[in-house]
């Protein structure tokens, strides 16, 4: 199953805010094929400072970004049909749909999945389901998320959290595909 990771950094707690977008395409083998990323200047400069915490992108770089109608384009052109994987999509669905309403862009229309609601499943009883967590177990998925990192396509802080979303994804790839050949979408949800 070809499918689209997505995860988003919002500016405030707002979920029209989206001030970071980061992209990743794997292919039926769950192999990296392209990735997109953009800051994202919301429509509204708010920033909370929990959230600058957790990301650490600057403001004034979000300030100078493209808004989310100015690279709608390229993230549908990106996406263009793919199923949509996010770590904890109550979270990055939201957003992807307030931020577009905000934008007045139209709607992506796109079924969606989410690796935090399968791990809880899958790998039952951990302590913790964060990404980090996750990765840090799997060993060599983390020396990889560390060269995803080295190779600077996502700046700064967010590197580190932006590449653990794709190698969750594709871990979970197998997992997803089982799932979805037992045509049972509504688990995931």
């Amino acid at each position: 199953m070809r499918y689209c990771s997505i995860d988003f950094e919002t500016a405030n707690q707002y979920p029209d805010s989206a001030c970071a977008i980061g992209l990743c395409e794997f292919d039926e083998e769950g192999c990296l094929k392209d990735k997109y990323y953009s800051l994202i200047r919301p429509s509204r400069l708010i920033f909370d400072p929990r959230c600058t915490a957790v990301h650490r992108l600057d403001p004034l770089d979000i300030s100078k970004a493209p808004t989310l109608a100015d690279i709608w384009d390229d993230i549908t052109a990106f996406i263009y049909g793919l199923p949509l994987v996010a770590h904890n999509a109550n979270f990055d669905i939201p957003v992807l749909k307030a931020s577009a309403e905000a934008a007045k862009v139209g709607g992506l229309k796109t079924r969606y999945y989410c690796t935090l609601s399968l791990a809880r499943r899958v790998l039952a009883n951990r302590t913790s389901y964060r990404l980090k967590s996750l990765a840090e177990d799997f060993g060599s998925i983390w020396r990889l998320m560390m060269h995803l990192c080295a190779e600077s396509f996502f700046p700064g802080f967010a590197a580190m959290r932006f590449s653990l979303i794709p190698i969750w994804s594709c871990l979970c790839t197998r997992f997803m595909a089982k799932i979805i050949r037992a045509d049972i979408p509504d688990v995931l949800r």
